[in-house]
């Protein structure tokens, strides 16, 4: 989710709905190189995507014109930094044009384009933006990735899994995102990286050790940063000034992601099912929000929404249905007909 001004824009996976104050649906965003959408930023008329599924941080007009890209696995001297690399897969032109739908899963291999999981933005106060490369991972992590894919379409992932999981138990205590994984493989990296205008990416923090993708990147009214480690269930404030870390504290051992700021020190931070109430000068949870019941849910983005601003629908789903008078998933089938 973003809120500007004017509007609030929400995101799936492949196209941005942008609503009036009133949630009247003003415009949408989607382009075939787009895909994966795990981020959303506006800045001024415009508004940023991370486009994980390509590893892409693009720009767009609020009408969908596609501004600028950052194709997040070119070499820089961020990448450089951390001794990290992986194949150039797409081209100016593939982008550009979008030859490749990513929006399609039948159209590309989605562990060969997703290598660096940008998954995170935040605005610093000169307007540069800091972007979260959520979980740098090596040809052997994909590989294992794959050979869960495999497993799973042969059906016996879910038997390994439940044996992994009994025996992870016993070795590792009760850490959720830890047992999800079979039998522990290689570990990958986060790392948050600094885009100016030019095209400069500047690393600004490096986290080693990560088994699950690290998220959710928040300026802080002093200018320092909250980042979360998923893995850990750490909530990491830093001074991306002074390039220190003030702080990495334990807040949960369920899936954190999404933060949000809501006065006198305080954040909020979205753990599975809860909100969790985080004191930055205490360090510590104060309170917990339990949102719901159901296990299949999970907090993705937590934004403070504006006096000025209505509730929103109960569903949007049903809310664009009955506005639109066409199911939203049709839209990516309408344009991707416009493109061709």
């Amino acid at each position: 989710m973003a809120i500007s001004s004017s509007e609030i824009a929400v995101s799936n996976s492949s196209v941005v709905f942008r609503y009036d104050t009133g949630w009247n649906l003003v415009g949408t965003i989607s382009h075939p190189s787009c895909a994966g959408i795990h981020d959303i930023l506006y800045q001024g008329d415009s508004i940023w995507v991370t486009a994980t599924r390509a590893d892409l941080l693009m720009q767009f007009t609020r009408s969908g014109q596609l501004i600028r890209y950052y194709y997040m696995r070119l070499p820089s001297p961020a990448l450089e930094a951390i001794n990290w690399k992986a194949p150039v897969l797409l081209h100016p032109s593939d982008i550009e044009e979008g030859k490749m739908d990513l929006r399609n899963p039948k159209t590309h291999d989605r562990e060969a384009h997703n290598r660096t999981h940008i998954n995170g933005l935040c605005l610093l106060p000169n307007g540069e933006i800091l972007a979260s490369l959520g979980l740098l991972a090596s040809d052997l992590h994909m590989n294992l990735i794959r050979a869960k894919v495999f497993l799973s379409k042969i059906g016996i992932w879910d038997y390994l899994l439940k044996i992994n999981n009994g025996f992870q138990h016993l070795i590792r205590g009760s850490n959720k995102n830890q047992r999800r994984l079979v039998v522990q493989p290689v570990k990958g990296s986060s790392a948050v990286l600094k885009v100016d205008s030019q095209q400069n990416h500047t690393l600004v923090l490096f986290l080693k050790g990560m088994t699950v993708p690290s998220h959710s990147l928040l300026t802080l009214p002093d200018g320092s940063i909250i980042y979360l480690n998923t893995t850990e269930g750490k909530a990491i404030h830093f001074d991306i000034r002074e390039e220190e870390i003030l702080s990495a504290t334990k807040v949960t051992d369920g899936f954190l992601r999404g933060v949000a700021y809501i006065g006198e020190n305080n954040v909020v931070l979205g753990s599975n099912q809860e909100i969790l109430l985080f004191d930055l000068q205490d360090r510590k949870v104060f309170d917990k929000i339990k949102i719901t019941d159901d296990l299949n849910e999970s907090i993705y983005d937590i934004k403070i929404l504006p006096n000025d601003f209505s509730l929103p629908p109960i569903s949007l789903e049903e809310h664009f249905l009955n506005s639109m008078g066409y199911d939203p998933s049709e839209i990516v089938l309408k344009r991707r007909n416009y493109h061709r």
